[in-house]
């Protein structure tokens, strides 16, 4: 039986023999040994099944994907239990996904960064007309308090309540 890229001969689990015979397999044996289904060959990470032939192949490391003298990318099997998801369709999805992160992160770099200079301008315009706004209720203010009190000296004036002229007299604090 196979362990760890050993290979046992001569036991089984069951036999308890004292002395059992250790033989090393290469990794493109040990992968040629896992021929039994695409499951039990690809529980290794560095074995490749092949459905054109039905065969459990080593993973050319060399190279970044198998070309099509190994296996045609639409019928190789890798990775732990992804028999049912080719290396054609894992590729192009993590293509997708990465795509897809890549074009998010510019985006946000373009919001954060880029129109952030032409935000600055427009708040500080809204700045500058809030300013202006106030300056002008600030006026209005005074001119309605300065009529209020022009019209409440005329009804004083009126009801003789204020003399012309000074409106306030000082006092006198000697005694006649």
């Amino acid at each position: 039986y196979v362990f760890g890229g050993v290979t046992v001969v001569g036991e089984t689990p069951a036999s308890t023999t004292a002395n059992p015979t250790l033989t090393t397999l290469t990794p493109a044996e040990e992968c040629t040994s896992r021929n039994a289904s695409c499951e039990t060959c690809v529980e290794d990470v560095r074995c490749l099944y092949c459905f054109k032939d039905k065969s459990c192949k080593l993973y050319p490391k060399e190279t970044i994907l198998p070309g099509n003298d190994v296996c045609p990318l639409g019928e190789a099997r890798w990775g732990p239990k992804l028999c049912w998801f080719n290396l054609k369709a894992l590729i192009i999805s993590m293509a997708v996904v990465a795509g897809t992160i890549l074009v998010s992160v510019c985006c946000c770099v373009y919001c954060c960064c880029c129109r952030s200079k032409g935000n600055k301008e427009k708040y500080e315009r809204e700045d500058a007309r809030e300013v202006s706004r106030r300056e002008e209720r600030r006026q209005q203010h005074e001119m309605r308090m300065a009529e209020r009190t022009e019209n409440n000296d005329n009804i004083r004036r009126k009801y003789g309540l204020l003399k012309d002229g000074v409106p306030y007299q000082q006092m006198n604090n000697e005694k006649p």
